[in-house]
C-alpha cells in the first residue's frame, strides 16, 4: 500500500509509532552515559566532587574501606558514598553559614551525619554558631544520635526534641559540654565500638577526625 492508498487514520498511526520510536531513541542516548558507569566510576565521580567542592575525599574513602571490609555489593557502596557526598555538601553550606569559614573535616563528617538522620540544614547551623569552635564537633556529633533511630527520642519530632536537648546542654556551659560527651559516647557503645563518637577526639586528646560513625538515617545513608 502506497501512501495514496492510505486512511487519515492509518496516516496518523504511522507518523504516531515514528514519534514514540524517534522519542525512545533519544532516551536511550541521552541514559547511555549513566547507564554506562560502572560502581567504581560511581564513587570516583564522588569523590571528585566533594574534593572540587573544597571538601576531603577521605571522608568518602572511609565509607569505601568500611564497605569493602564489611563486603558489602560494589553498587550499595556507590549509593551510599553519592548520598554522602551530597549530605558532606549541605552540611558544608549550613557550617559556612555558621562559623563564616570553611568547616573542618570533623565537622563535615558529623554534620553530614546530622544532615543523614534529618537534620535540616538550618537546625545545623543554629547548633553549630551556638556551639562555637571549641564544642562545635561533639555538639553536632550528639545532634546527629540524638536526631537519628538510635538515640532513643520518639519518631515525632524527634529533630526538634535533639534540637531542644543539644541546645540545653550547651546552655550549662561546662557540665553540659560533659552531657554531650556522654551523649555522643553513649551512642558509640550502643553500636558496638568503644572510643569516641565520628571526629570527637577522646578526653585528653587533641581533635582531629575520629573513625566515621554511621548516619542516624537508613539506607541509602548506612553500609
Amino acid at each position: 500500500m502506497n501512501k495514496a492508498d492510505q486512511t487519515p487514520i492509518e496516516t496518523e498511526i504511522k507518523m504516531s509509532a515514528t514519534r514514540i520510536l524517534t522519542a525512545a531513541c533519544a532516551l536511550a542516548v541521552l541514559a547511555a552515559p549513566l547507564a554506562a558507569q560502572n560502581p567504581e566510576q560511581r564513587i570516583q565521580h564522588a569523590m571528585d566532587r566533594v574534593q572540587a567542592q573544597g571538601m576531603p575525599a577521605e571522608l568518602l574513602q572511609d565509607k569505601l574501606a568500611e564497605g569493602l571490609a564489611k563486603n558489602v555489593p560494589m553498587d550499595r557502596i556507590a549509593a551510599v558514598i553519592e548520598t554522602r557526598a551530597l549530605h558532606m555538601a549541605q552540611a558544608q553550606v549550613a557550617l559556612q553559614r555558621a562559623q563564616q569559614g570553611p568547616p573542618s573535616a570533623a565537622d563535615l563528617a558529623v554534620g553530614a551525619d546530622a544532615i543523614g538522620a534529618g537534620v535540616s540544614e538550618a537546625v545545623l547551623a543554629e547548633i553549630a554558631s551556638e556551639a562555637g569552635p571549641e564544642r562545635r564537633t561533639v555538639a553536632l556529633a550528639a545532634l546527629a544520635y540524638l536526631a537519628g533511630p538510635d538515640g532513643g527520642l520518639p519518631e515525632a519530632a524527634r529533630v526538634d526534641h535533639a534540637l531542644e536537648m543539644v541546645m540545653e546542654a550547651l546552655d550549662r556551659g561546662g557540665p553540659g559540654l560533659g552531657d554531650l560527651q556522654q551523649i555522643a559516647q553513649r551512642a558509640r557503645e550502643q553500636q558496638g565500638i568503644g572510643g569516641p563518637p565520628a571526629g570527637v577526639p577522646a578526653p585528653g586528646k587533641p581533635g582531629g577526625v575520629g573513625r566515621p560513625g554511621r548516619p542516624g538515617g537508613g539506607p541509602p545513608n548506612s553500609l
